[in-house]
């Protein structure tokens, strides 16, 4: 018993790093994605006005 719990836990441990590793990497592409979408804004205004 000992030895499957020793065993979950691990499991458990490689689950959550994952999960941490994805979090970081959709948080990286949310925030490209937020500055791409301020830079077309700003040449759609830029456009606007010429």
């Amino acid at each position: 018993m000992s030895a499957w719990q020793k065993r979950l836990h691990k499991l458990s441990d490689l689950v959550e790093d994952a999960a941490d590793a994805f979090t970081k990497g959709m948080d990286q592409q949310i925030s490209e994605d937020i500055s791409i979408a301020a830079q077309l804004r700003a040449s759609g205004s830029w456009l606007e006005g010429a």
